[in-house]
């Protein structure tokens, strides 16, 4: 990336988009013959089917009788290639995708509050193209908040686990070059999948005539699809005005609210990142942009580059825009239909404050004019106070007790990924899959009724609540570590068992709140009503 981006270049990719694969989205988008199993919606569709079953089971391609490798080749080269492994660039780094996984792993709660508090406010921050884009996909509306937010956490937990960007290489070739290596995993086809998802509504928002086609073709069908209940409420897009829908410029501002944003937020709340885990998690972070069609000379080399094309995008595009407070209004009463009553109202909006530049907020808060109580912003200073304490103490211990740092992060990761199972909402609809049939989308799944939707309400305040209690008997029991070696040495004329007695009930003690988080949290997840999603499984809590 270069130093330094001029308004006219930064211009210049507000008109590009995706020129590889925006071709083959809009072959997709506009086949007619939309149930056929090899073209169009429905044969995409089914071909997402067979990836995920290759991630599962890879080995079933080297079976000469196997009916996945014949499904595979009823489709044509380009569809068909899709998804296969990508070859990567030189600078991709394995070692530091897996201390990026790490840092993933280990701070998985933190990381989705942060993502919360700032990755998406941050979008709703660019006054062009973001915010519209999100309209049109639904984030602004309430009913859809869940399922729109839980398709984004299982890309977070898919790029970042272990494995989930796999580097492997092939063998060296007869002339002795280097072997070359490619890029494979359930991240990888995660970030294959939005990425197609992005070119089938860049094609659809500038090729309107393409949905007037398929009206035609499908006829009052099409008035009951995701697709035309979609359409039917945009106005023309101004590509001109606005740039192409998630444009280059667009790409990789919203990359770096993921690889940039979650470290230094992070950081805010007080955890001990070293250089080296911020550079290694956006190292992650830029394989995913090459993966998703970001421009090369757009990734950043490092942390430096990242914060200086960050901040000059939002120099350029962040503006109060008559989306952005709608949005933020309906995320926080995403986060606020989790918390108990007398949180609802502020929390919520505060935690935002606490990653936000006062200006940066106020572009984008529903109501300029509240005021938050004295109380809960005494109870937040005291609350990131103690954030920050455990933080400290825990990089003390982890460091002089390394197996208590694979402990905690287990249980801080059971408990994340159970949070961002419990975003599923009760749709019949997979994730990232292109909307368009008339069966899919954004339809109730069977059973899916009001009581059914409150029992899911009431769970996931359960989970949440848990989690928090979790979380605190973990502070508490960390807080309480302290307390004892601070007071070990003072302790003169005291039995000799109560120095061995104090330090291990402590340390005890400690072990047996993150214990209980892993156990109560997993038993909470396991309760959850209504119907399992096709096809696509609950995230692994084991």
């Amino acid at each position: 990336m270069p130093d330094s981006w001029t308004n006219e270049q930064l211009d210049a990719m507000r008109q590009i988009g995706d020129e590889t694969v925006d071709p083959l989205a809009l072959k997709i988008i506009s086949d007619h013959t939309s149930y056929d199993p090899t073209t169009g919606l429905s044969g995409y569709h089914r071909l997402l089917g067979l990836a995920d079953l290759l991630l599962k089971s890879p080995e079933l391609l080297l079976l000469d009788g196997a009916e996945i490798g014949k499904a595979l080749k009823t489709f044509d080269g380009k569809e068909r290639d899709y998804f296969d492994p990508l070859p990567v660039p030189a600078w991709v780094d394995e070692r530091r995708l897996a201390r990026a996984s790490r840092v993933w792993d280990e701070n998985m709660l933190a990381i989705i509050g942060v993502l919360y508090a700032n990755s998406l406010p941050s979008c709703y921050l660019i006054a062009k193209g973001i915010p519209t884009l999100y309209d049109t996909g639904k984030l602004s509306k309430p009913e859809f908040i869940y399922q729109r937010i839980y398709e984004t956490g299982l890309m977070l937990d898919a790029v970042m686990e272990k494995k989930g960007l796999h580097v492997f290489s092939d063998i060296a070739g007869p002339d002795e070059k280097p072997p070359q290596r490619y890029v494979w995993g359930k991240g990888y086809i995660a970030a294959r999948k939005v990425r197609l998802l992005h070119a089938s509504m860049r094609g659809m928002l500038l090729f309107p005539q393409i949905i007037a086609e398929r009206q035609a073709h499908a006829g009052s069908e099409f008035s009951k699809s995701s697709l035309g209940a979609l359409t039917s409420e945009l106005k023309p897009y101004d590509h001109e005005k606005l740039g192409v829908p998630v444009n280059q410029e667009d790409l990789a501002y919203t990359l770096l609210t993921f690889g940039y944003a979650i470290p230094d937020g992070l950081k805010k709340w007080g955890c001990r990142l070293s250089q080296e885990d911020c550079e290694d998690f956006l190292h992650a972070w830029c394989l995913v942009g090459h993966i998703m069609g970001v421009r090369d000379d757009l990734l950043p080399d490092d942390v430096a580059a990242a914060k200086s094309y960050y901040q000059q995008v939002k120099s350029r595009q962040a503006a109060r825009c008559a989306q952005g407070p709608k949005l933020t209004q309906v995320l926080e009463g995403f986060l606020a239909n989790y918390m108990p009553g007398f949180m609802k109202q502020q929390v919520p909006w505060m935690l935002i404050t606490t990653q936000l530049s006062r200006e940066e907020a106020a572009m984008i808060n529903p109501d300029p004019n509240r005021t938050g109580s004295w109380f809960f912003r005494v109870l937040m200073r005291v609350v990131f106070a103690v954030l920050w304490l455990y933080y400290g103490i825990k990089s003390v211990i982890t460091r002089r007790f390394p197996p208590l740092r694979v402990a905690l992060g287990r249980s801080f990761a059971i408990a994340g990924k159970a949070l961002i199972n419990s975003w599923r909402d009760g749709f019949e609809r997979r994730p990232f899959w292109i909307p368009g049939s008339a069966t899919g989308g954004w339809q109730r799944q069977p059973g899916m009724d009001a009581a059914r939707e409150k029992a899911l309400q009431e769970w996931r305040q359960s989970l949440f609540g848990t989690v928090l209690w979790g979380v605190g008997c973990v502070m508490a029991g960390s807080l309480l570590l302290l307390g004892g070696l601070v007071a070990l040495p003072f302790m003169f004329d005291v039995p000799q068992w109560i120095w061995v007695f104090l330090p291990c009930s402590i340390i005890l003690s400690w072990m047996g709140a993150f214990s209980f988080l892993t156990w109560r949290v997993k038993r909470v997840a396991r309760q959850r009503p209504g119907p399992q999603e096709p096809g696509n499984p609950d995230l692994d809590l084991e």
